[in-house]
This record gives structure tokens, C-alpha cells and sequence, in this order.
């Protein structure tokens, strides 16, 4: 028996052994089981908070099914840690705090310092974070603390490391820099080298703070190069700060580049605090760059990602700074985000104050557990401290509430005030320069118009050049007048881009004929390079793009003596949406000198004082122009060489399909002693057709080819007898002319077969269309009237009298009204030589008195004129008209202001259309030509 119950002792001790053995090994598989999620999420809680947070939580159920230790509740306590930091990444700030302060519980019941140190440390960040940064001070120090007892030296150093960032922070970066030295001094040598360099990186933000941006430059450049392998994010922010510092040192350029630098690093490490700093630094840069817009839409991303971000204190800042940058472009908004910021700042105060009443409660609920006694007597202190709280912070509430009404009232009278004082100035700017603009255009008018008049009579040369060098004198005077104008629209940022189609390739043609004449007596080239396949049909500003080219040719033929001007165009990016055509003016001028190109495009510079003739303006306009076009101007030279001016500008295509060429069954086009520069061009223009280009000098090498069909050459007065040798020893040949206007009229007066006249400068449609007929055996195409528009470099045209207009029906019926005597004999001696019957008033009331009493087909009106301006006499024939039910009179206006908006004026009044001082009789030819008083001619 006795053995028997032996036995059975045995057996039941074994199996309980074996149990709690059992249950050990499984508590232990559990605990390591939760170590290495703990593991996983911090790394994660950053990086990726919702896989921390279902980590954590993982975590968690496995802790719920293992007895309750002092392990397991130290484990609870970190996990419960990591879970918060997550959650205050996600800005839940509210459910972060309650977390935290669980945690810390838990880790008072394990009696884990290392535990509390953690959870102390996460309360702190978040205090910072949502601006609480006094407790979040107190709160780093009981970290410090705790973290040195332990031993752990990569804690310490990284506790310095938060405690001299949150002194940045609070504006005291004195003792943040004593901060950071400290824990660089004491760093033990066990410690992580990245800690270290981390520290190191920081202080500089201190030494920022500090205006010591050179040591904060040195000390950044010296990280960088003893560890060039840095993590991202740590790579990030030193980028950043090195830019901050190039920036307080005032190189704006290398801080641009590396603030430019640091975004993209915070973009991939996708870190949203650190994106919103980083954008509202690069809007700092542009705004000191003066690119004003850029600075917008910097400042607008960041306030659009600290609306994203749930943190006030950050929306706050962003704020601030989009209601410092409004204040010198736009006063409303200006006044419209600081309100916002006066609220931000609220919410913030209260959002702290909640916070601090909730860890007075967690204090509260302590006692309670510890003494029942005390925690009565520590309640009624407590209430007795709100209660003084709250009376302290309704004074505070009081006052900050008078405070910021008194602010604002300050604000909003210093707002209007400014307003008032912008309006003011540029009203009375833009009344001077339309007056000025008056003043010069109307005796320009006599100027010019009397210039233009006598050209039609016949002259001695002498008379002839004397009057050459009045157009001359008065087109260039006109020129600096428009000038003037353009500087000061661009100034004021009223320089408005027009977005209309057109054809870049006419475009690029009409300019190159404006100096057709010029580069003929210079005896240079002047060509433009545009492949037939590309793409030519686009929207943009025609005009604008027009005066950019005109300026740069003027002045490339200005310092050419010998050689050529070519323009080679094509596009850097043809997308739809966003497309660059890139245009380059290159020439074999002069050149110009390295000193020189610095302060080329200064208003009123020019590249030699000696030989420039201009104003200094052209540069400086098509350069803002261009820039406004969402391009430049850059320029390279050599001197004695040449220049080449790089144009870009943004326009946007129309067309995306390239033309379809066809081959031509010619095997090549014999080019008679053509210049380089032009042969080159036309090479290229054929070969995408097929034909090659033989340039030829002599008869001998003709021989050698092998029966040409077409010669190629340019138009000139001395070499009739040369065409007539070509077509002569070859019968079947075809001769095409590079002609300009004035040796156009000399071959078409004497014409000759087989001899075709082409445009010059040479037209690649115009050469192919030509090409195409002869090998077809078409009827030859006649090539387009040239019209003699030249620049103000120019020289004028000794030219015939030109073909009067003819009438499509009876005689034309004009009135002319104009307060000066010049103007009137001006127009209507022009408007007669087109067969015109002219009658003139001297003022807006006689006009009026002369439409009731008789009829005529167009007026042409001054605006400015005493008594009845030009306006108001439109406005009470057009009131007339109504009343009386007569058909209404065409009516154009003619004013000395080139000012934007004039031309809208005089729409909006009831005119019809709008000529600009002076006036050419060309421009009234054309406006009786569009409402069809005469046939275009």
C-alpha cells in the first residue's frame, strides 16, 4: 500500500513539473515573440505609423495571454510607447497623449526606469509638437536623468540632442548651442557615430539662430565630408541648414540650389513637418530672388500639407509666413492670413491648456491609488490653483482679445494707408507717361507724316537723303518712346501676354524682311534655320515674340560687317503640356568682351560706348519679355568672332502631326556662287526634299556636272549678262533669283524667261513650291508681294509712287477730327492722295454738329481734344444715330497714348476700331481697306 501511494506522489510531481515546464517555455517563446515586434516597431513608428500601430497592438493580444510580471509589464509599457509616438506622427494627438499616459502608468507598476524614461521622452516630443514646449522641457530633463542612470550613453546623447532642438525652437539658441557642445564633450566612445554626427548637424541650426552662419557653413561642410554616406533623412536636413546658412551669408544662388536639394531628399523620405519647413525657406529664396510667384506656390504647398498634417502649431507658422509674404504683393490676402494666424494661435493656447488640465487629472488619479487622505487634500489644492488659473486666463483672454482687435485695427489702417499710397503712385505714373506719351507722338505725327508725303513727290538726291535722315531721326525717336513704355509696364507688372495663333514660320519670315534692304548693302547673309517637317502652327504672344527677334537682328546686322546672321530655330520640349522653342541669333560680328556681357541686359548698358548708338533698352526688355514668357535671353561671345543670343520662350503647339514631304525627281540644284552661310541653309531646306545643292563659281565646274536643271542665285544689277550665259549654254535650265525689293522691281521691269524672281531673305516653302512646278511642268507661282517695312536702322526706299488704291465704288466720304492744325493737313493730304473727299473739324462739338447736318463714311477722331474729347463726342453721335435711326458711321479712333487699356477705351464708347500716333498712310490705307471704302491694293 505504502508503495502504491509512492508511486502515485511520483507520478503527480512529474506531471506538474512537466506542466509548469510547459508553461515557461511558452511564456518565453511569447516574451521573445513580443521583443521582436517591439523591435519592428521602432523602426516602423516613423517611417510607417499604421504598421507600427498593428504591431504594436500585435503585440499586445500575445502580452494579454502571458501572467502579469514585472517583464511583461515593462514590455507593455515600451510597446504602448511606440504605439503612441505612431499616433502622434498620424497628428491623433488625443488618443497619443491618452496612450502615453497609460504607458506610463504601466511602466510606475513594473518599477522600470527604462520604461519610464521611454514614455517620458514621448510625451515630451509630443508636447513640442503641439507647442507645449515648457512641459516638454521639464519633461527632457526627467529623460536626462533617468537615461544617465541607466547607462545608456547613444539615450544621452540623444536626449541633448532633443533638448537643443526644442531650445531652437523656443528662440534660445544660446543655450541650445551650450546644449549640443555639452553633449559633444561628453559623447562616450561606445556611442553611435550617427548620434554623433546627428548632434553636429543640429547645432548648426543653433549657430543659424545664432547669425553665426559661417561656422554653421564650415561645420556643415566638414560633416559632409568626413561622412558622405549619410541616411537620407539626416542628409535632408543638413542640406537644408547649409542652404539656410548660404542664405543668411547672402548667397542666394547656392542657397536656392541646396534648399532646392533638401525638398526632394524630404519628399522621399515622405517626412511632412520637415517638406512644410523646407518649402516655406525656398519661398524666402525666391521671394529675395524676386520671383514672386514661385515663393506662392511654395508657401501655398506647404499650407496645403500642414492642413494635411493635423498640427496647428505647424499651420500656424505657415500662416505667419503667407501673412508676411502678402504684405508687399497682395494687402487683402495679407490681412486675410494674419486673421487666420490670430486664430491659429488660439487654438493652440487652448489645445496646450487642455493638455496640461489632463496631466494635472493623471497626477490626481496617482495620488488616489497611493493615499486616499492626501488625495483629498492635494484635490482641494488643486481647485483652489484652477480656480486662479482660470481668473489668470481670463485676464490673459481679455487682454490678448484687445490685443489682437488693436492689432488688427492697426493692420487694416496700415493696409489702407499702403493701398492708398500704391494706387495714388501709380495713377499719377501711369497720367505722366500717357501724357508723355502724348506729347511726343502728336509732333511725331507731323514729323513722320510730312516725311512720308514728301516721298511721294519728285526729289533731287540731296533732298532725298535729307529726308531720309528726318524718317530716320523720327522713327527712332518713336522707338525710344515705346521703349519707355515698355520699361514701365514691365516695371509695374502690366505688361499683359496676348495667347493667340499663328504661324512661327511667317512669323520668323516677316522679321527677316523688315531687313532685306540693309543686309543687301551690307553685303552680308541673312538667313533662318526651321526644318519643313517642324512643327509651326502655335499659340502665344505674336507681337511680343516679333519685338524680341526684331531687337536681336537689328543688332546682330548693327555689328556684322561681313559674313552672315542666321537664325536656327527649333523645339527643346514638344509636349502639350509644356513646350520650349528654342531660338539662337548668331552672327560674325564683333563680338563682345567678357566685361562687357555682365551688364548687357542692364537698362540703358550697351556693349560699346564707343559704337552703340541705341538707347541701352532693347536688351533689357526682350530679356523681360522673354522671362515673362517663361523663358530667358543668355548670350555667348568671342570677340572678333561673333555673338550668339539664345533665345527661350514657351509656346504652346497647335499641330502635332510633321508634314508630309515628298521627294522631288531632281538630283540636285546648282548653286551660282552663293555665300556660305546661305548655301549652307538651302543644303539643308533641300536635302529634306531630296535634292542636293552643288555650289558652282565657275562655267568650268558647271561643265563638270552633269546637265543642271535649276540654278540658284542671288538677284543683283551686274549680273544679267551671267543669266543669259546659263540659260544660253543650257537650254532646259531654269534660273531662280534671290531677290530683295529693290532689285525685285529692277528684274520685274525687264523680265526674262526661264528666269524666276524669289523673296530674299530666301523663303524655304517659297524655294520648294518653286522647285516642284518646274520638275511638274506646272505654271510657276507668283511669289508674294514684299512689303518695305523697315526698322528704325534702316534706310528708306527710293521708290516709284506707288499704285493709288482703286475705289469700289463712289467716292469716299471722310471726316477728320483733330484739335491740332499739323495732324489735320497731315491726314488730309494722305487720305486725298488715296481719292478721298476730306472734310476737318478742330474739335469734339464740331464734329457733332457736322454729322447732324451730313453724312459721311468713316471719321477718324482724336481723343484728346478740349471741350468735347474724342469720347464723349463718340458717344453722343452714336446716341444721334439711335435716336434717328441712321445706319451707324464707322468711326476710328487716332490718340497719342500706347498705353494698355486705351484701345479698350475706345471700344467700349462705340468706336470702331483704333490707330496709334503717328499715323502712316499706310495704316489709313488699311482701314479703309478693311471696312471696303477702297480695294486693298
Amino acid at each position: 500500500m505504502l508503495m502504491r501511494v509512492l508511486l502515485l506522489w511520483c507520478g503527480l510531481s512529474g506531471f506538474v513539473g512537466g506542466s509548469v515546464f510547459a508553461q515557461q517555455e511558452m511564456a518565453k517563446a511569447g516574451i521573445d515573440r513580443v521583443i521582436e515586434l517591439y523591435e519592428r516597431t521602432e523602426v516602423s513608428r516613423s517611417a510607417n505609423a499604421h504598421e507600427a500601430i498593428t504591431q504594436g497592438q500585435s503585440a499586445l493580444a500575445i502580452l494579454d495571454h502571458l501572467p502579469e510580471s514585472p517583464a511583461t509589464l515593462e514590455w507593455r509599457a515600451l510597446v504602448l510607447t511606440n504605439i503612441a509616438w505612431a499616433e502622434g506622427v498620424l497628428s491623433n494627438y488625443q488618443t497619443a497623449f491618452s496612450v502615453a499616459k497609460n504607458a506610463l502608468n504601466i511602466a510606475e507598476r513594473a518599477k522600470s526606469d527604462k520604461a519610464r524614461a521611454r514614455c517620458l521622452n514621448t510625451i515630451a516630443i509630443l508636447n513640442r509638437e503641439i507647442g507645449n514646449y515648457d512641459e516638454a522641457l521639464d519633461l527632457l530633463q526627467q529623460v536626462l536623468v533617468l537615461e544617465r542612470s541607466l547607462g545608456n550613453h547613444t539615450r544621452t546623447l540623444t536626449t541633448r540632442n532633443n533638448l537643443g532642438l526644442l531650445l531652437v525652437d523656443m528662440d534660445r539658441p544660446n543655450d541650445a548651442l551650450g546644449i549640443f557642445l555639452d553633449a559633444l564633450q561628453q559623447a562616450e566612445p561606445d556611442v553611435n557615430p550617427l548620434s554623433v554626427t546627428r548632434v553636429r548637424i543640429n547645432m548648426s541650426e543653433a549657430l543659424i539662430g545664432l547669425q553665426e552662419f559661417q561656422k554653421a557653413v564650415d561645420e556643415l561642410t566638414e560633416v559632409t565630408e568626413q561622412t558622405p554616406d549619410l541616411p537620407m533623412n539626416m542628409r535632408a536636413s543638413l542640406t537644408r541648414l547649409l542652404g539656410q546658412a548660404y542664405f543668411g551669408l547672402g548667397n542666394i544662388k547656392a542657397a536656392d540650389t541646396l534648399t532646392s536639394d533638401a525638398l526632394v531628399y524630404w519628399q522621399t523620405v515622405q517626412d511632412a513637418g520637415d517638406i512644410i519647413e523646407t518649402h516655406v525657406q525656398l519661398a524666402k529664396i525666391k521671394s529675395a530672388q524676386n520671383q514672386l510667384k514661385l515663393a506662392e506656390r511654395h508657401l501655398l504647398d506647404a499650407e496645403l500639407l500642414a492642413h494635411e498634417s493635423g498640427k496647428p502649431q505647424l499651420l500656424r507658422e505657415v500662416v505667419a509666413a503667407l501673412s508676411r509674404f502678402y504684405e508687399n504683393v497682395d494687402l487683402n490676402k495679407a490681412l486675410i492670413y494674419a486673421r487666420q494666424e490670430s486664430q491659429l494661435r488660439e487654438k493652440v493656447f487652448s489645445d496646450s491648456l487642455a493638455k496640461r488640465l489632463g496631466q494635472f487629472q493623471t497626477r490626481l488619479e496617482q495620488s488616489e491609488r497611493e493615499n486616499q487622505i492626501d488625495l483629498l487634500r492635494r484635490e482641494n489644492e488643486l481647485k483652489a490653483i484652477q480656480v486662479e488659473q482660470q481668473r489668470n486666463y481670463l485676464y490673459l483672454s481679455v487682454g490678448a482679445v484687445l490685443f489682437i482687435l488693436l492689432l488688427m485695427v492697426f493692420l487694416i489702417y496700415r493696409l489702407k494707408v499702403r493701398r492708398h499710397m500704391l494706387d495714388a503712385t501709380s495713377m499719377a505714373r501711369e497720367r505722366a507717361l500717357a501724357q508723355i506719351s502724348h506729347e511726343f507722338r502728336t509732333p511725331l505725327t507731323g514729323i513722320i507724316g510730312v516725311s512720308e508725303l514728301l516721298q511721294k513727290t519728285q526729289l533731287t538726291p540731296e533732298q532725298r537723303e535729307l529726308l531720309r535722315t528726318i524718317n530716320y531721326s523720327g522713327e527712332s525717336l518713336l522707338g525710344l518712346v515705346n521703349d519707355l513704355l515698355d520699361v514701365s509696364q514691365l516695371d509695374a507688372g502690366k505688361l499683359v501676354l496676348q495667347q493667340k495663333p499663328f504661324d512661327l514660320r511667317e512669323l520668323l519670315e516677316s522679321v527677316l524682311e523688315l531687313f532685306s534692304l540693309i543686309v543687301e548693302e551690307k553685303g552680308i547673309s541673312l538667313v533662318y534655320r526651321l526644318g519643313l517637317c517642324e512643327v509651326t502652327e502655335v499659340t502665344g504672344d505674336p507681337q511680343r515674340l516679333r519685338q524680341i527677334l526684331v531687337n536681336l537682328v537689328s543688332n546682330a546686322i548693327k555689328f556684322t560687317d561681313r559674313g552672315s546672321v542666321v537664325l536656327n530655330v527649333h523645339w527643346q520640349h514638344l509636349r502639350k503640356d509644356y513646350s520650349e522653342l528654342i531660338i539662337e541669333v548668331q552672327d560674325t560680328g564683333i563680338g563682345i568682351r567678357d566685361s562687357q556681357l555682365k551688364r548687357l541686359f542692364e537698362p540703358f548698358a550697351q556693349a560699346d560706348d564707343g559704337i552703340g548708338k541705341g538707347t541701352g533698352l532693347g536688351l533689357s526688355i526682350s530679356r523681360q519679355i522673354a522671362r515673362q514668357m517663361g523663358g530667358d535671353i543668355t548670350v555667348t561671345s568671342t570677340p572678333q568672332v561673333g555673338s550668339c543670343f539664345i533665345v527661350k520662350v514657351h509656346l504652346q503647339p497647335r499641330e502635332w502631326q510633321a508634314n508630309d514631304l515628298k521627294h522631288l525627281p531632281l538630283p540636285y540644284v546648282a548653286g551660282w556662287q552663293l555665300p556660305e552661310a546661305l548655301a549652307g541653309v538651302a543644303a539643308e531646306y533641300l536635302l529634306e526634299v531630296g535634292v542636293a545643292l552643288e555650289r558652282v563659281n565657275t562655267l568650268e565646274q558647271i561643265e563638270r556636272l552633269k546637265a543642271p536643271k535649276v540654278f540658284l542665285m542671288l538677284a543683283g544689277s551686274d549680273n544679267r549678262e551671267t543669266v543669259n550665259t546659263l540659260l544660253q549654254h543650257w537650254h532646259d535650265s531654269h534660273v531662280l533669283l534671290l531677290a530683295s525689293p529693290r532689285a525685285r522691281l529692277q528684274w520685274e521691269a525687264q523680265p526674262m524667261p526661264r528666269v524666276s524672281i524669289l523673296n530674299r531673305p530666301l523663303r524655304p516653302g517659297e524655294l520648294v513650291t518653286f522647285l516642284s512646278a518646274i520638275v511638274n511642268k506646272a505654271p510657276l507661282p507668283k511669289p508674294d508681294p514684299v512689303p518695305v517695312n523697315e526698322p528704325s536702322m534702316s534706310v528708306t526706299v527710293e521708290a516709284a509712287e506707288p499704285e493709288t488704291p482703286t475705289r469700289q465704288s463712289e467716292k469716299t466720304r471722310a471726316l477728320v477730327v483733330d484739335d491740332n492744325e499739323v495732324n489735320r493737313v497731315i491726314t488730309r493730304r494722305m487720305l486725298e492722295r488715296m481719292h478721298v473727299a476730306v472734310e476737318v473739324c478742330a474739335d469734339g462739338s464740331e464734329a457733332v454738329r457736322a454729322t447732324m447736318q451730313d453724312s459721311y463714311d468713316i471719321i477718324f477722331m482724336d481723343c484728346q481734344m478740349p471741350e468735347l474729347d474724342g469720347y464723349q463726342a463718340t458717344a453722343e453721335i452714336r446716341r444721334q444715330e439711335q435716336e434717328q435711326g441712321r445706319s451707324s458711321t464707322v468711326i476710328v479712333a487716332m490718340t497719342a497714348n500706347a498705353m494698355d487699356g486705351d484701345k479698350e477705351r475706345c471700344l467700349s464708347v462705340g468706336m470702331n476700331d483704333y490707330l496709334a500716333k503717328p499715323i502712316r498712310m499706310e495704316d489709313l490705307a488699311r482701314m479703309l481697306s478693311k471696312y471696303q471704302f477702297i480695294a486693298a491694293g
